[in-house]
């Protein structure tokens, strides 16, 4: 990891003295190296784990962004509420990464083989990628909805004051079995599904459910070939509508083509739902710096944009000090 910035989403979205924004990101060396964007908009803190990196907490609200290598493999981040010990910390809600992988595509997946512990989606900024439809391609890996209060007994984990803070799998529970476990002659072609993982796979289709669910689980994102250069990663834990829902309210943002009358670039903005007394949108930087922002009366319309320069930035609806949504946008 080449640097990591902690940041209070309220405050402003990211903060860091110096740090780049512009898109592709180089790093000290001139190479080409990713941005990921971690977000917690759940109401509790959550502790985060990153793959050979030290631990982080997360409060609700809170944000986070690390740069890594064009060709980072084999990566986890896995969250958690207090309360888990040494002996299930392994049993995680996990969003797992490799990026220009094979034919130069990021492979990328949710994946509850191990447990379930926090709702998180993962998807590729928009704007840093080229737009492609077919399915897992690009798309939202995720889920996004709160399997605890469902869990079998069983399975429950549950804090010393006897709340249930995460759900193991079959494998995880019951580890010497092999048919939960798809070893030995539960191996590729024979692991099925059991009553057990149908629980979370029914929940959240898009994640996976067992270690060979791989054609309903796996998403890729294609690395420019001209360029080498492949997206920036949004990570998000919170519980959504699904997958592909924002956070209530919605909002839409785009800019505009430069507007001769105002000597101006404009940002389009629409919102759905309902924002709260006073809703405010803003547009920050990756590095924390508020552009602009302006209080809005209408659920759709424009702000000026002036000396924007190319990037990745962030544009927050808030009510008073109050996050209500945020959506990451590209100038390229």
């Amino acid at each position: 990891m080449k640097r990591i910035i902690a940041g209070f989403l309220i405050g402003a979205v990211l903060t860091a003295a110096g740090y780049s924004d512009n898109w592709p990101h180089k790093n000290a060396s001139g190479a080409t190296v990713r941005h990921f964007i971690v977000l917690n908009h759940l109401a509790k803190k959550i502790n985060v784990i990153m793959s050979g990196q030290k631990n982080f907490t997360m409060q609700p609200g809170d944000s986070l962004m690390f740069e890594e290598s064009n060709n980072w493999s084999a990566a986890r981040i896995a969250a958690y509420y207090d309360g888990i010990t040494s002996a299930y910390i392994n049993n995680l809600t996990l969003a797992e990464w490799t990026l220009d992988g094979w034919q130069n595509k990021d492979f990328y997946d949710i994946s509850l083989v191990d447990g379930f512990t926090v709702p998180v989606r993962m998807y590729p900024v928009k704007g840093t990628f080229t737009t492609q439809t077919a399915s897992y391609q690009c798309d939202t890996a995720g889920c996004t909805k709160d399997l605890l209060p469902n869990c079998p007994d069983s399975l429950q984990v549950k804090d010393s004051s006897g709340n249930v803070i995460a759900c193991m799998s079959a494998c995880a529970k019951w580890f010497s079995n092999d048919s939960f476990c798809c070893r030995g002659k539960f191996g590729p072609g024979v692991c099925q599904p059991t009553d057990w993982s149908r629980i979370f796979k029914d929940a959240c289709p898009w994640a996976y459910s067992y270690a060979y669910d791989d054609v309903t689980s796996t998403f890729t994102c294609q690395v420019d070939a001209a360029t080498g250069i492949g997206p920036d990663w949004v990570i998000e834990y919170g519980f959504f509508q699904d997958k592909l829902a924002a956070i209530r309210p919605a909002i839409t943002v785009a800019q505009s083509s430069f507007d001769k009358a105002l000597g101006t670039n404009m940002l389009r903005y629409s919102i759905k739902g309902i924002c709260g007394t006073s809703p405010t949108l803003g547009l920050y930087s990756s590095a924390g710096k508020r552009l602009v922002e302006r209080l809005i009366a209408n659920s759709s319309g424009t702000i000026p944009l002036s000396g924007l320069s190319k990037g990745v930035y962030f544009v927050v609806l808030k009510s008073g000090q109050s996050v209500l949504a945020q959506r990451a946008v590209v100038v390229k």
